[in-house]
């Protein structure tokens, strides 16, 4: 039997309980937060039945006590689409409209978590169980909360630490296997440096941003000049990680206006326009020291942008040549890394262009749209790519990205 590889996962996700904005935020700010769930509809014998053996099939599947998984899915909080900011919903009505349906799946494909309230021990379990040996963890609903645009910044800070503290607690059930990714609100600059600072003291690794503007300020601005230094300093990878639904200045959903639209567009586009913004503004030159990570966008768009940057660089770097001394490609084989997906186009090229060692593997879990096909993703990028490539891949870029020993 073939040696299980061994896989890092550098994007998984966490998925908060609501008692981190309810019980964790100070008064004044817990108040600005509500679930406005409205109540439930009985359902119809025919609809009661089918839920239950559609219940009980998936049960039997995972090997799950029935009764007991009930009393997990009772104790459920109401879901994402119904979370409000000071009144404001904030998933908007497009995204609403689809949140119901995904979460119904989620209910019979991640059964162990719900069992276990998706707490940090039942996702070392699972995860071990799909072959994963070490993941990263990435916010869900933080994700979209600290990607409101017209927050005032003491808000933001305020939710940032509650979240950072709550993400500590979840690690600590299995430290050798979770490790926190700080996530950051821009909103506030001098913040982010003192945020960087506290999570650097934890031992962690890693933070997070948004790819977009906010507060109209992009990546590069010098208000951001200390944060990027700091991180260069301590060692600390910053992973862009953006989305789609995000109340921000967004190249994606300003185009168009459905989930099919905003899902395809969102994360690949903001990750192209954050790239250049690091490569024009000069971030990636003052700080060469410095790894950042481009998450959950895919890779295939890459090959192609750094092309273009470079015959515009060739043409037009006179414009540039005090931020951009030498070509992007170069920039980005030298300190960027970019995740993948194992069955798209064009990851040949990616590592024909900027070398085998700036591609990372990402599971996405437990997000719906990324279904828990780890080994399915290892074998395919074994034979795409072979075992040694591979191997780097799933395991030992992951490790230098986030500066941890393998």
């Amino acid at each position: 039997m073939a040696k299980r590889p061994r896989i890092l996962d550098v994007d998984a996700h966490v998925v908060e309980p609501s008692h981190v904005w309810t019980h964790s935020l100070p008064r004044g700010f817990r108040e600005r937060m509500r679930l406005r769930a409205p109540e439930p509809r009985a359902r119809t014998w025919q609809e009661e039945v089918e839920w239950r053996a559609r219940l009980v099939l998936a049960c039997e599947r995972e090997g799950l006590d029935v009764e007991e998984v009930e009393e997990a899915m009772a104790r459920a909080e109401p879901g994402l689409q119904y979370l409000e900011v000071d009144g404001v919903p904030l998933l908007p009505e497009v995204a609403r409209q689809v949140w119901a349906p995904l979460a119904a799946g989620a209910f019979t494909r991640y059964l162990p978590l719900i069992r276990g309230g998706f707490d940090g021990a039942s996702f070392a379990e699972v995860m071990r169980a799909m072959g994963v040996e070490r993941a990263f963890f990435y916010p869900t609903v933080f994700l979209l909360l600290l990607a409101v645009d017209d927050m005032e910044p003491g808000f933001a800070a305020t939710l940032m630490r509650a979240y950072n503290d709550w993400l500590r607690g979840f690690c600590a059930a299995d430290p050798g296997f979770l490790h926190g990714v700080g996530a950051l609100c821009r909103h506030e600059p001098e913040a982010m440096v003192r945020e960087v600072e506290r999570i650097a003291e934890w031992g962690w690794k890693a933070v997070m941003v948004h790819p977009q503007k906010v507060k109209g300020r992009l990546l590069s601005d010098p208000a951001f000049e200390p944060f990027w230094t700091r991180c260069e300093e301590l060692g600390i990878a910053v992973g862009l990680h953006g989305g789609a639904h995000m109340r921000l200045p967004d190249a994606g959903t300003g185009h168009v206006r459905t989930q099919f639209g905003i899902h395809a567009a969102a994360n690949p586009m903001q990750l192209t326009l954050a790239l250049l913004t690091l490569l024009e503004g000069g971030v990636l030159e003052r700080h060469p020291g410095l790894r950042v990570g481009l998450l959950e966008g895919g890779c295939g768009w890459l090959p192609f942008w750094l092309w273009r940057l470079d015959s515009a660089y060739e043409r037009d770097g006179w414009t540039v040549s005090e931020h951009v001394r030498r070509k992007p490609s170069e920039y980005f084989a030298r300190q960027c890394f970019i995740t993948c997906e194992p069955s798209e186009p064009g990851i040949e090229q990616v590592i024909d262009m900027v070398g085998e060692d700036c591609v990372l593997y990402a599971s996405d879990f437990p997000h719906l749209d990324h279904p828990p096909h780890v080994q399915e993703d290892a074998s395919l990028l074994a034979e795409r790519l072979g075992s040694r490539v591979a191997g780097k891949i799933l395991w030992d870029n992951g490790c230098r990205f986030y500066g941890v020993r393998g």
